[in-house]
């Protein structure tokens, strides 16, 4: 027991100021603390935050600023859907023209078109003349038309015929192979209207293909024939002139432009991008040499040049289009070449 006894550790006596002194109430801090407290300072926070005037404005600023965003998001997308279906709208309009006179003859046996024709046996149609073949003292600014019967342009005389019937303004119809554009072309009374108008006067974002309202009906006696159309985003009215930078395309394509009074075929010789106050679009030549000039400077503008020489007797063809960048412009320029009358 003494071993044990040996071992064990004494404790350490504890000097007074480490025992647990009494509880003291009068000389608590805290409590003391506590009658100093006001009762705002003992208010929540919560029942502090969001009840003055300020706030509420705040809030009430914030509420109507996400409406009127929401409003705005919603009202964009809304534009955006009635722009594409509208553009849409009027691509199956003037699609279904162009089905009805370029289709594979076989499709058009009962197509609706083929009802307006003129019977077989009217008077013969003159039918393409290669500008090379003519004579001189039978050509016209170097054309000379032969003789004889035109299935397609009797079909297209009928759909203008109709046209005109619907609107005054029908002025043509342009054609060209390989490419999105086939449309008919008006003419107003100015350069504007026919950007917000279909050719059936129905308002349109993409407007119309038209002429420039100083251009001649009768495109022998006009020395530059002008035409317009937006640049679509979609591919359609005259977003395709662009195609025509491509090598190929400019020197394998002719362009077709439907008259009541003939079909004449044109060969592109200039295609380049400019803006709208470069002259392309002259329509006053008043001498050969002045329609000399200006095929040269449109000739030596284009993105392709031809080398071509020319004798002031040419009848031109323009394409003007937007390039959708500030007031730039795509321009292309076609010599007539062939002709029906």
């Amino acid at each position: 027991m003494d071993l044990f006894k040996s071992r064990r550790k004494e404790l350490p006596e504890l000097d007074d100021d480490f025992l647990p002194q009494p509880f003291d109430a009068d000389n608590s801090v805290f409590l003391g603390s506590l009658e100093d407290v006001t009762p705002e300072e003992l208010a929540p926070d919560s029942a502090e935050k969001g009840t003055g005037m300020g706030d509420r404005l705040y809030q009430l600023i914030r509420m109507l600023l996400l409406v009127l965003c929401v409003g705005i998001f919603a009202f964009c997308i809304w534009l955006m859907v009635d722009h594409y279906t509208e553009m849409n709208r009027t691509d199956d309009f003037y699609s279904n023209l162009s089905s009805q006179l370029f289709a594979d003859e076989g499709k058009l046996a009962d197509a609706g078109i083929n009802q307006m024709m003129v019977p077989a046996q009217a008077p013969t149609l003159p039918v393409f003349a290669d500008a090379q073949a003519a004579e001189a003292g039978d050509t016209v600014g170097g054309i000379t038309p032969t003789q004889s019967y035109n299935l397609k342009f009797e079909r297209m005389k009928a759909l203008l015929v109709d046209l005109a019937a619907e609107n005054p303004d029908t002025f043509g119809f342009i054609h060209i192979e390989g490419t999105n554009i086939s449309y008919p072309i008006v003419q107003g009374k100015d350069n504007d209207h026919y950007l917000d108008y279909q050719s059936n006067g129905m308002p349109s974002v993409s407007g119309s293909i038209f002429a420039d309202y100083r251009c001649n009906r009768s495109l022998m006696d006009d020395g530059n024939l002008i035409l317009y159309g937006h640049n679509m985003t979609n591919g359609t009215m005259f977003n395709n002139v662009m195609n025509f930078f491509n090598e190929a395309v400019f020197l394998n394509t002719k362009i077709e432009i439907y008259t009541f009074d003939g079909l004449y075929t044109y060969e592109p010789f200039a295609i380049f991008r400019t803006n709208s106050r470069f002259p392309y679009f002259t329509t006053y030549f008043p001498e050969k040499q002045t329609m000399i000039d200006f095929c040269e400077l449109m000739q030596a503008q284009s993105a392709i040049n031809r080398g071509l020489t020319f004798t002031g007797d040419e009848k031109v063809l323009t394409l003007s289009t937007c390039t959708n960048i500030g007031d730039g412009r795509y321009a292309m320029h076609a010599r007539l070449v062939k002709v029906e009358r």
